[in-house]
């Protein structure tokens, strides 16, 4: 499960670096492919979970077992996940096409120009079997140069996030909230043959997820957003700077509902409204729709037999937001890019109810994307499994402030 420092490769780079950046490949499957849903192992046994764990996962990226780059990641749905009638023909986020990360290493240069092979590895704290991981290393060079010298100035990384977990009410009725947080910063000199620059890197993290068990577990609501935020600042000798802010931003909620209710068993003419508890529904009201099953056979004096049918509903709102914006010149942090702001927010749901034998189903996903180009919207949606809209326009995306519980107080720390 925590497979920190068993997946590495030993790696030899040129002496003459002049950045390096590690595009990482990660999804989860098993136990946590729903782990946002995993209750922390002191609840385990009491909400009779069998893979526990808890909610909260990290990457860690290490060079010679040192960690030296995080990610929180986005939580992934795949095409038959939750429920397979939520993803038809509109799938999940990421469901066919998963997310890379990018993991600015730059900083630690001083590492590895050493020219001797160096151990990279990924680990997955608070990890259940099984998460695939894989990654590339993108290497920039000095051309001009034969040996890059640089030093570490400044480091803070902890090893290890410890997640906070606290609860209300009990088993069957509680509410479970898990929060983390992270603060890294660090620090380089870099030299070479287009000078000296001082290279820092600055990150918070925020983590929060609550897991809701109501109506005697009937009822479970699982929310959680993630939320990290990264300032690259590169200061040249010559007094130049420039500056690149990027925060990524991951809500998700899932909410699923289960309720019974009888129909039958009292004696009243043809679209009567409920005359004894025998036509209520066993828990909460149903729809006077719903109170017409069996009225022909009242109708003709003989009372039918009450019957108990299930409504269960199910709907998850899953939100992709990642936004860069570059003070400065593009090239010195390598994006390629001035700015972009991207926002893919999808809302899906499923209800099944045993009286109708069938389930209606609904999927709308609004993408939203900007950059120095200008604004790029599109909008799909479905209902039971025939699209409904498709079509594009030029909207901007949202602006989202994000939440002051996960911000933190370090300014070096906000964008």
């Amino acid at each position: 499960p925590n497979t920190a420092g068993k997946n590495f490769n030993l790696v030899t780079l040129p002496r003459n670096l002049d950045g390096l950046f590690l595009e990482l490949f990660i999804s989860h499957h098993g136990c946590d492919e729903f782990y946002y849903t995993n209750a922390p192992d002191e609840f385990k046994a009491a909400l009779e979970d069998t893979c526990g764990g808890g909610p909260f996962k990290e990457i860690r990226i290490s060079i010679d077992g040192d960690v030296v780059g995080a990610v929180w990641p986005f939580p992934l749905i795949y095409t038959g996940g939750l429920n397979p009638g939520l993803w038809r023909p509109i799938v999940a986020t990421g469901g066919f096409e998963a997310p890379t990360y990018l993991v600015d290493l730059t900083p630690y240069l001083a590492k590895v120009v050493d020219g001797n092979a160096h151990n990279f590895s990924f680990g997955i704290d608070y990890g259940l079997d099984y998460w695939p991981t894989t990654g590339n290393l993108l290497v920039y060079l000095d051309k001009a140069g034969t040996a890059t010298q640089a030093t570490i100035d400044t480091k803070v990384f902890e090893t290890h996030v410890k997640p906070s977990v606290t609860s209300k009410g009990s088993v069957p009725n509680i509410t479970i909230h898990t929060s983390a947080t992270r603060r890294t910063r660090v620090k380089s000199t870099i030299t070479t043959s287009q000078g000296t620059r001082q290279y820092t890197i600055v990150q918070s993290f925020g983590f929060e997820n609550d897991q809701a068990y109501s109506n005697g577990g009937l009822n479970q609501v699982f929310t959680q957003r993630t939320i990290t935020k990264t300032r690259t600042t590169v200061a040249f000798d010559d007094g130049t700077e420039t500056s690149k802010y990027f925060t990524e931003d991951y809500p998700l909620t899932v909410a699923f509902s289960r309720k019974t209710y009888t129909l039958g068993g009292g004696r009243r003419r043809l679209g009567q409204q409920p005359v004894n508890d025998d036509d209520e529904a066993t828990v909460g009201r149903v729809p006077s729709a719903f109170q017409l099953v069996g009225f022909e056979l009242i109708a003709s004096g003989r009372a039918p037999t009450p019957v108990v049918y299930t409504q269960s509903n199910l709907t998850v709102d899953h939100t992709f937001r990642q936004k860069l914006v570059v003070d400065g010149n593009k090239d010195d942090v390598r994006t390629g890019l001035d700015s972009f702001d991207t926002s893919i927010v999808q809302a899906a749901a499923v209800r099944r109810d045993t009286r109708l034998n069938g389930t209606n189903a609904t999927n709308t996903v609004r993408l939203t994307s900007s950059n120095e180009t200008g604004c790029f919207s599109r909008a799909v949606a479905s209902v039971n499994g025939a699209y409904t809209t498709f079509g594009h326009g030029t909207k901007c995306p949202p602006f989202i402030r994000s939440s002051s519980s996960v911000e933190g107080d370090d300014d070096d720390a906000n964008n």
